[in-house]
């Protein structure tokens, strides 16, 4: 996108605007209802929406730059990936009871 970018600033600009410019926001709006109702643990909802958008598109990466096109399986399971990892890092963490309460229903 860089290199075209240069050569078409505008067409650039246009992407950046419709694309990260709108999708960013709107992911970090949503993480800060999420974590407002007890669903995250983030300090930063900007800086949560753009590491979700690194962990679900990382493995895609290496694809787009070798020039291929990955396949749907691929892509399902890059964002598959990235939202476990995420909620990993971010996720609201069980009570020690609840956490208890549920290891002893699943060992049942």
């Amino acid at each position: 996108f860089r290199s075209e970018g240069e050569r078409y600033p505008e067409l650039f600009a246009e992407w950046r605007e419709q694309g990260p410019g709108r999708t960013w926001p709107a992911i970090a709006a949503r993480f800060a209802r999420l974590a407002y109702g007890g669903h995250l643990t983030i300090d930063d909802p900007d800086v949560a929406a753009r590491q979700f958008l690194g962990l679900v598109n990382a493995e895609l990466q290496t694809t787009f730059m070798l020039g291929g096109t990955p396949r749907e399986d691929e892509v399902v399971q890059s964002a598959t990936n990235g939202v476990r990892t995420f909620l990993r890092a971010f996720g609201k963490r069980p009570s020690a009871i609840g956490a208890k309460k549920h290891t002893a229903l699943a060992n049942a």
